[in-house]
């Protein structure tokens, strides 16, 4: 499909310029999608090698013994940097404009821009109300697991959806790969909810034990 470029509207720009700046910030708090599921699987407790997030990961595995320890907190600390950052981001002059429909001379296009980035601020705003519950020793339960796999499962699809509609509309900005990159991260936790045996003893049982998993062979535990 050839796009006229300048019919995109002025608001588009920024929006890129956000994606980037965010990007760029998470990738100096964000291992790898690569280390995290290495990491869950290895029979190791030494630091993974990652180029960023090195303090992130010596708190997680400092507090790699409590319920709320090692990756499922690692999860939780990138969520809220995540979280923050955006709203930083999003309540900025420019990128508000940005979801001004009559600053965007193609409505196809805006209605896209809207479709590919609404629904994911939407489902990371879940996210975090959801943390009221998970991180409650009191409220926390099963359900609200199986209510985060699907928000996460929401984000698989989604960036499954953004994908095309980046590399039709926008091939030229690095969209597709922004959306390619949630679709990594979104599967590598949505896998990592649903066969990690700390998340399964915390939410469902109840009775996590960090001596009973051997914690001399596996950090991921």
């Amino acid at each position: 499909m050839s796009v006229n470029f300048k019919n995109r509207g002025n608001g588009y720009y920024a929006g890129v310029q956000k994606k980037w700046i965010l990007f760029c910030s998470l990738v100096l708090s964000l291992l790898s999608p690569e280390i995290i599921l290495a990491a869950e699987s290895a029979e190791t407790t030494k630091p993974p090698m990652a180029g960023g997030g090195l303090l992130i990961w010596l708190i997680c595995f400092w507090k790699r013994k409590n319920p709320i320890g090692g990756w499922l907190l690692y999860y939780f600390i990138t969520l809220f940097v995540g979280f923050f950052i955006s709203i930083a981001l999003t309540l900025a002059p420019d990128n508000l404009s940005n979801f001004n429909p009559m600053l965007w001379d193609d409505k196809i296009m805006y209605f896209f821009f809207i479709v590919t980035t609404v629904p994911s601020d939407a489902l990371l705003l879940a996210q975090i109300v959801l943390t009221y519950y998970l991180l409650s020793s009191v409220r926390r339960d099963w359900k609200h697991i199986l209510i985060l796999r699907n928000i996460l499962l929401a984000e698989i699809i989604l960036s499954l959806v953004s994908i095309p509609i980046d590399m039709n509309y926008w091939p030229d900005t690095g969209s597709a790969f922004f959306s390619g990159y949630a679709l990594v991260v979104s599967s590598i936790w949505y896998f990592y909810f649903k066969k990690s045996v700390r998340v399964e003893y915390v939410f469902k049982h109840k009775n996590w034990n960090w001596d009973t998993f051997h914690p001399s062979k596996s950090f991921a535990k």
